[in-house]
């Protein structure tokens, strides 16, 4: 799928003027929020070094490890799927404060310019409770 993705996102680059090439950068690290961090073009021109990278890369396994966790238990029922929404909430928390530690204040200001101008992405009409279920509008 990432494969797929940088093929199509080369192909879409590829005939976009500068000017069109930066806004789509921007409006990516707008719907991606923080976690725009993990894309190779952001740590790029935030100068990360590789201690950096690893670091980076190490809290996401992290995260990955203890949502896996969470989700074996809600799938278990040693949890409700309520409770687990909430652990899962708090975990993203917790990775995007540490995710903010690894950079330097210089990275930390080239990151918060980095969305340009705010979007108004509009909200996904996706089902709530499951197929079948109510809309979000």
């Amino acid at each position: 799928m990432q494969k797929v993705n940088e093929q199509f996102t080369g192909r879409l680059i590829a005939v976009l003027t500068p000017a069109q090439r930066q806004r789509q950068f921007e409006l990516t690290v707008q719907i991606s929020g923080l976690m725009a961090i993990f894309l190779p073009e952001v740590q790029r021109r935030l100068g990360l070094t590789q201690r950096q990278k690893n670091a980076i890369n190490n809290l996401a396994l992290k995260h990955q490890q203890a949502n896996a966790s969470v989700f074996q238990k809600a799938q278990t029922q040693e949890i409700s799927w309520e409770d687990a929404q909430r652990i899962f909430k708090k975990n993203q928390d917790v990775l995007s404060k540490e995710l903010l530690k690894v950079l330097d204040r210089q990275q930390l200001a080239k990151y918060k310019a980095m969305p340009g101008k705010p979007f108004a992405f509009p909200k996904p009409k996706i089902p709530m409770g499951g197929f079948g279920g109510p809309l979000i509008r």
